[in-house]
């Protein structure tokens, strides 16, 4: 099964929790599609996150980044 993979970048929860209760509903549908896949979903709240865990390994590929554009840590 094909994995889709998604990066998050958000910093408020009820945002976050509905971007996540969507992929949810995405999910369910993928499996039950003709060509089922998986979701795999990282989600930070800091930029700063993503520059230490994503930027400097570059082995993380993903399919889909949502990226927040108003960051509480200003960046």
């Amino acid at each position: 099964m094909k994995t889709i993979r998604i990066l998050i970048l958000e910093d408020d929860i009820e945002t976050l929790s509905v971007l996540l209760n969507k992929l949810s509903l995405l999910e369910k549908e993928l499996e039950e599609s003709l060509s089922p896949r998986d979701l795999s979903v990282i989600t930070l709240s800091e930029y700063t996150q993503v520059e230490e865990y994503i930027n400097k390994n570059q082995k993380f590929n993903f399919d889909v980044v949502l990226l927040d554009r108003d960051c509480k840590v200003g960046g």
